[in-house]
């Protein structure tokens, strides 16, 4: 029944049933194992348990072998568990901030230099999308990959049944960021002030009886590092630049409404003087006036890979918006354009009510479905 659970919970990804074990194991290549969470006490009954692929790594790599951990939201207790553990945390259903992609595969690199038998266990809670992504870019790293489409395919093959690996594309998009650092390393990080989007296509997130449609707002966040009180070097937290919402309600403003017949959604931030700098994420809501406000989609972007004062990103490449095969909550042919210009570096200024980040943050694998980790 146990062994029943635990394949019900790793759904389509492969499992390594050999030699006695049976665990949410794969490896993607001769020294790189991706896995499941290695878990303890009651969640052991459905993941990964941690006496298991403690077993795992003694008997198949004795003492050649270190764990890289992905998750922010826990850390298990290292004492007597593994030799060698390093953390690389990062929110669930995100990318990880471009440098600490390059810190963790010069990590790799490193340890799988000092010994040719040495291997890495990699793994967030079901080690698919934040272990997809690092582990697909150390593919190219290593040369395993010619290119991010390759790198990520490979990922996919080797960790499940179904193709399915990568699926937020957020995720996936740093991995062909990843591959254009590798084919030219000197890239210019440069702050751009954001000036206006617009929604081809208007999402439906209101009733019928109030018409359709949606109040949008966009909320705008970077990666900080070392947030939090974290010791950890790697450790990075969204932290909010600008709220649409709470600028246009101290400005005395109402938020526009939207009907599925406009078309067109236009939000212009020119008075706001919005300006972003490196990782960067849009967060469209729909204000709620009797409920909390809907996530509707959201994107991550770098601007060091702006090649033009526009962005356009497809339906398809829109996390959240791109599980809508339905055009249930989005119209066929929707997408967003995101028009910016490069402006003076300089300092980003950050909301000063900066609530909603610890409710994201503590909920970040509660928000935006098990595309990435059930």
């Amino acid at each position: 029944m146990v062994k029943g659970i635990r394949q019900l919970v790793s759904k389509r990804k492969r499992r390594y049933k050999q030699d006695g074990f049976d665990l949410d194991l794969s490896y993607v290549a001769d020294r790189i194992v991706a896995m499941g969470y290695p878990s303890l006490g009651v969640e052991a009954i459905y993941r990964n348990p941690m006496d298991e692929v403690q077993r795992f790594f003694n008997t198949k790599h004795p003492h050649r072998y270190r764990i890289y951990n992905l998750c922010s939201e826990r850390a298990y207790d290292l004492t007597g568990k593994f030799d060698k553990v390093e953390r690389f945390p990062f929110d669930d259903h995100n990318p990880c901030a471009l440098e600490v992609v390059q810190e963790f595969c010069a990590s790799v690199e490193s340890y799988l230099a000092e010994h040719d038998d040495n291997v890495v266990g990699i793994h967030c809670k079901a080690g698919k999308g934040r272990t997809g992504l690092l582990v697909s870019c150390l593919l190219l790293h290593g040369g395993l990959a010619r290119n991010a489409g390759d790198a990520l395919a490979l990922f996919a093959q080797k960790r499940t049944l179904n193709g399915k690996g990568v699926t937020i594309p957020s995720q996936a998009r740093y991995c062909f960021y990843y591959e254009r650092i590798l084919r030219q390393p000197e890239v210019i990080v440069a702050t751009y002030q954001v000036t206006h989007m617009r929604m081809v296509g208007v999402p439906n997130f209101d009733s019928r009886l109030s018409g359709g449609g949606c109040d949008p707002y966009v909320v705008l966040k970077t990666l900080e590092r070392g947030a939090d009180g974290d010791d950890n070097a790697y450790a990075c937290r969204e932290r909010t630049i600008f709220n649409l919402c709470k600028a246009a309600k101290k400005a005395g403003n109402a938020l526009q409404h939207f009907y599925p017949q406009d078309r067109l959604v236009d939000i212009d931030l020119t008075p706001y003087n919005v300006r972003v700098r490196g990782d960067t994420k849009l967060m469209f809501m729909d204000e709620d006036y009797l409920n909390k406000d809907d996530k509707m989609f959201s994107v991550w972007f770098h601007t060091a890979f702006i090649d033009r004062n526009y962005l356009v990103f497809h339906k398809d490449v829109c996390d959240k918006a791109c599980k809508d095969k339905q055009n249930k909550h989005f119209p066929k042919g929707f997408q967003l354009q995101v028009f910016l210009h490069r402006v003076d570096d300089g300092g980003l200024d950050f909301d000063d009510d900066d609530d909603d980040d610890d409710a994201d943050h503590a909920n970040a694998d509660a928000n935006d479905g098990d595309d990435d980790d059930p």
